[in-house]
């Protein structure tokens, strides 16, 4: 059993064979090798300045395990980097020649403790299974998790983090994105929401608070703005180091390419205002607004499902009075003098499927795109999508160098929009946008899927509705690629 109790900093020593640094023969080594690879002086200094961690214990073993625990050395198995630097705070002379004034000067700060607060463990199979899992990842869940950079803007608060990270939530709450897809986004719409062009494109302000944006723009509008901002996002078009020029340059072209208004509010809106779940509608007022120079407008008011469901739950007799006072009882509801609510809609079972596209797969001769275009089809989607994306991904990497794509190159160079604006497919400039967006999102999904650690495709609608718009590119594709 572990033991927890504490020991004189003179009998703890350094473990020779510490998996930071090759095997060594002695200590003097090991604090060799320690302070050339592993910040050992950043680590001092902040210890002379903070202490040491209060969340952290030296786990050791004794050296010899015949020798009296009382009296006995300890070898530190977990801990080797905060030892090294307690033993060059106590005696500098110790370190390599270039850190000794650094560490002289950080000494003074310090009172060194005698004796440390350690866990005795002698067994070796014990200390592997905790040391492991402080050092060797997050081991399906078993070790410790790093903070995203979503869970670092939290903690640490940065203003400009936490804006782009306010309309981060926003979006996911109005369901432009999904929680998930926003993972790794962050830094890229920091760098859009950081840019005060691109901010009064957006219609988008803040005041003292950085977690509370508002907008001067009429919802609609705003929303538009913020659907293209998550995209941008995810897809990232303008690049992922866009410079200022791209994006002041982006956002003077934005309110033409969505379709916006030029109309501004003369109070702008908190975001918080309108994510009020069942908030009851506005009668009678509208948004005051200024178009061009000073014109007064009024926007019309946005009604969200949750507004239309409460409002739908007052009855009304023939004289227009109400016959239900806002209190639903169970006998209201059997009575039938409330209206029953909406039924959400059943979400799909598999992905789209086209006979069509099976059957030109099959007369390429190619078995593995058939293949997988069949499980595809034919895996249900409630429990496989990181799957399916990963099915889908593949399926469109392959099918794009059959048809002739180079080896170098991805899908979404393959699909880019002027290749979709095909007098064949008859697709409007919109359209090519959309279905360019789609086989993006299955590209980056699928990819971050197959490769990355904790990342992947979890939206199941959306990869239906990706690849319900890619199958007639794929259909018209083969159909041309076969009567050459």
């Amino acid at each position: 059993m572990p033991e927890v109790k504490k020991i004189g900093l003179n009998r703890l020593i350094l473990h020779e064979d510490n998996p930071r640094f090759e095997g060594v023969l002695d200590e003097e080594a090991a604090i060799a090798a320690l302070c050339a690879n592993e910040k050992v002086l950043e680590l001092a200094r902040d210890i002379s300045e903070n202490g040491l961690s209060p969340l952290e214990r030296f786990m050791v073993f004794r050296e010899d395990p015949d020798d009296d625990p009382t009296d006995a050395n300890y070898v530190v198995a977990e801990g080797n980097r905060r030892l090294c630097a307690l033993k060059l705070l106590k005696d500098p002379k110790r370190a390599p020649s270039t850190m000794r004034d650094a560490l002289k000067r950080a000494k003074a700060k310090f009172k060194v403790p005698r004796s440390i607060e350690v866990i005795v463990e002698e067994d070796e199979d014990e200390r592997r299974k905790w040391i492991e899992r402080a050092h060797a990842g997050t081991l399906s869940g078993k070790g410790r998790k790093a903070w995203n950079t979503v869970q670092k803007t939290r903690h640490f608060k940065h203003p400009r983090n936490l804006r782009g990270q306010a309309v981060m939530d926003y979006a996911v709450a109005r369901g432009f994105v999904s929680k998930d897809e926003t993972e790794g986004r962050l830094s890229h719409v920091v760098r859009l929401v950081g840019n005060p062009v691109m901010r009064a494109a957006l219609g988008l302000h803040f005041e003292k608070d950085p977690t509370e944006p508002y907008r001067d723009r009429p919802l609609e509008d705003f929303d538009k703005l913020a659907k293209w901002l998550m995209e941008e996002a995810l897809v990232k078009r303008l690049g992922s180091q866009a410079d200022k020029k791209v994006i002041n340059d982006k956002a003077h072209q934005l309110e033409g390419e969505l379709g916006c208004s030029s109309v501004r509010l003369s109070q702008p809106e908190l975001l918080a205002n309108d994510l009020v779940e069942k908030k009851s509608e506005k009668v009678g007022t509208g948004e005051h607004c200024t178009e061009g120079a000073g014109t007064s407008a009024t926007s019309t008011q946005q009604t969200s499902a949750g507004d239309k469901q409460d409002s739908a739950k007052v009855n009304q007799d023939d004289s227009g009075e109400s016959k239900y006072d806002g209190n639903e009882t169970k006998s209201d509801r059997e009575s039938g003098s409330i209206p029953p609510k909406p039924k959400r809609p059943e979400p799909s079972k598999n992905m789209p499927y086209s006979e069509a596209v099976e059957a030109l797969l099959k007369e390429l001769g190619n078995y593995k795109l058939q293949s997988l275009y069949y499980s595809i089809s034919t895996i249900t989607m409630k429990d496989h999508v990181p799957t399916l994306f990963v099915a889908a991904w593949s399926l469109l990497d392959s099918l794009s160098i059959a048809l002739g794509r180079p080896e170098t190159g991805n899908i979404s160079q393959h699909w880019q929009r002027k290749n979709l604006l095909n007098k064949d497919l008859c697709f409007s400039k919109d359209t090519a946008k959309s279905v360019e967006g789609a086989f993006d999102r299955i590209r980056i999904h699928g990819n971050d899927t197959k490769h990355h650690p904790t990342s992947a495709g979890f939206d199941a609608q959306q990869l239906k509705s990706d690849w319900e718009m890619i199958l007639p590119v794929l259909d018209h594709d083969l159909r041309k690629h076969l009567r050459k």
